[in-house]
Order: structure tokens, then sequence, then C-alpha cells
């Protein structure tokens, strides 16, 4: 029977189908998983993606306990922003999902180190309650470092979890970037019920697709289709060009220039003068 998996796992979606299916038939040519699947309290931990791909497979997964010291939430953070390629918005979407585990392990952690006598009367003195904003705040703040947020998109997605969170599992997916889920969240209910059936039908990476859907249902269709690209630099490139100059790199089917152009710098304020009169004195 294969284990269940632990909430701090299900933190990160799985693996589009071309790739577990690649996991899988490498896994079947060798006949065995190189890299174990980490445990935690009997669920797993790390290798959701493994496990899936040992099923298809139809190999028998090798499992290991953490031994990790400190806490398992910030190990498996560390472990899948590594990596995974997650953009702005789907850092931001995790911070949301991370801070009430983050929440508990302060709370287990409280209740672990404090004896018996000395918990009795905490509780005595202070009833359970909602955690204070100060509290809520410092975890936000140590959720968004752990994860590498930007706060301007913690904030969106504070907002569109509030108006339409049925947007959010679409941002973790790909399909739509957080500035047009804020798009989509602020339609009416009847225009945002064909959008969230658009995206849902939609394959997992195809934002461009659904920022062309969000903004036809906007009465705002972009002036041209643009793509994002992810452009990695090496050594002896970035050194030409810090020195001004041009570099070749290709962008799809396309050839390109790149230089890095300084900023304009400001202009120095001239010193006014007096102006004298030309009248004369009388």
């Amino acid at each position: 029977m294969l284990p269940p998996i632990h909430p701090i796992c299900r933190l990160f979606p799985m693996l589009p189908h071309a790739e577990l299916e690649g996991m899988a038939e490498d896994i079947r040519r060798r006949g065995k998983l190189l890299e174990p699947i980490v445990l935690f309290q009997g669920a797993v931990l790390d290798g959701r993606n493994r496990l899936e791909a040992c099923r298809r497979a139809g190999v028998q997964p090798s499992f290991v306990d953490w031994q990790g010291e400190g806490s398992p939430l910030e190990w498996a953070i560390a472990k899948n922003i590594r990596r995974r390629q997650l953009n702005a918005s789907q850092r931001a979407v995790l911070v949301l999902q991370v801070l009430p585990l983050l929440e508990w392990e302060a709370l287990e952690r409280r209740r672990q180190y404090a004896s018996p006598e000395r918990r009795l009367a905490q509780l005595c003195a202070n009833p359970p309650q909602e955690g204070s904003g100060d509290d809520r705040g410092k975890a936000a703040e140590h959720a968004a470092r752990l994860v590498g947020a930007s706060p301007r998109y913690i904030q969106a997605a504070k907002r569109v979890q509030g108006t339409c969170p049925e947007l959010l599992p679409h941002v973790t997916l790909g399909k739509i970037n957080m500035i047009d889920a804020q798009l989509a969240a602020n339609l009416s209910p009847g225009i945002r019920s064909r959008v969230l059936q658009e995206l849902s039908q939609a394959p997992p990476g195809l934002a461009v697709e659904a920022r062309r859907t969000i903004r036809a249902h906007c009465g705002v269709m972009p002036l041209r289709d643009y793509t994002e690209y992810r452009i990695l630099v090496r050594d002896d490139q970035l050194t030409a060009l810090d020195a001004g100059e041009e570099i070749t790199i290709k962008l799809g089917d396309r050839t390109c220039r790149l230089r890095l152009v300084e900023p304009p710098k400001a202009k120095e304020a001239t010193p006014s003068r007096t102006r004298r009169s030309t009248w004369p004195r009388r």
C-alpha cells in the first residue's frame, strides 16, 4: 500500500503528463528509482512525482525517512524552489499556502518545548485565540523570504484570494499570471465563470492564451502577442556586455542582438539669473 501525501508535499503541483511519462520511461528502463522518496511521519514529504512515475512504470519505489534538523517545511520549500522554475505569480500563491503551515509549526514548537505546568498556566492566563496581527505579519515576512516572493505580488494574490479564490489554482499551474488574475477577479460573475471554464479546459503553461481570453472579456485587446523568455548569459558574454559590446542570442526562431544601455542621466538644474530692469531711473 502506497503512503499518503503530506500536506507540505501538496504545496507544489504535479508535473505535466508528458514529463511524468518521460520520468516513468526512465525508471522503467533503469528498473529502479535512483533518488528515493522522502517520508515524514509516514507520509510523502518529497517525491510525489517520483511516486506517480513508479506507479506508471510498474517499479517498486524506494523510501527513506527524513533525517533533517529544524523545520521539514523549510527543507521541502528550499529543495523544491531550487528544483522548479516558479515565476513571480506562482511564488506569491505559494506564500499564501505556506503561511498556515508556518503558523502550525510555530504552535507545535511552543507545545513541544513548554512543560505541562507552564502550558496549563499559559492556557489559563491566555485562552486560545487567533494569532495576533504582529505574529501573523512576522510569519508572512518569513514565508516571503523562504519562497523569494515579491511583496507586491503577495498583496495581489491576497486580493484575488478574497475576491475569486478559484483563480489561484490556475495561477499555480502557470495558465494565468497574477496581474491578469486581478483583471479576471474584477469581472462580472457571469463573464468570470466563462473565463474560469476556459482556463480549466486549457493545458498548464498556456499563459499567453489565457491572457488573450481575459482581456477579450474585459474589452481590452493587446496590441500584439508577446512571449516571455528567460535568458541565461555565460560569463564571457556577461564580460562582453559589461564592456559595452553586443552579443548574439537566440529567442525562439529569431536571432537578436543584446547590448546593455546606461540609463539616461538626469539633467542638472541651471542656476537662475537675476534679470535687471531696463527702465530708466527717475
